[in-house]
């Protein structure tokens, strides 16, 4: 599958050239997650509203509620994303990025994507 890296987009919208690969790296990470987890996950917040709305708030992050009864593992999790994150943050110069999860009990999982300059976004379900 072929994807074209497009933050002039969101330049369009107002958000700087950080925000807008911000952006593109949620929205490659949305793709790359359904896709290797299909029907797990229903996404909702900001994120959404950014993606698929074309709000001009801007999000940081990825809230995902789960539809199913136990949760990926973190591993599980950080395979589905790497590398199309990784592809991307290259694009953009900012990897290779670092992955660290933070779970609170078996229903809460957030895994920080950051990149070799700063913290760039989560994904939180």
């Amino acid at each position: 599958m072929f994807f074209t890296i497009q933050p002039s987009a969101n330049l369009k919208r107002d958000f700087s050239p950080d925000q807008a690969q911000t952006l593109v790296l949620m929205e490659e990470a949305a793709i790359a997650l359904f896709a290797a987890l299909p029907e797990q996950f229903v996404m909702f917040g900001g994120a959404t509203l950014v993606l698929f709305r074309n709000s001009p708030r801007l999000s940081k992050d990825i809230d995902l509620l789960a539809r199913v009864d136990h949760l990926p593992s973190p591993e599980e999790f950080q395979n589905a994303l790497e590398k199309r994150v990784q592809e991307v943050a290259g694009i953009f110069g900012l990897g290779p990025v670092t992955f660290a999860p933070e779970q609170n009990g078996e229903q809460f999982l957030r895994l920080w994507v950051i990149g070799s300059k700063k913290q760039r976004l989560s994904r939180s379900i």
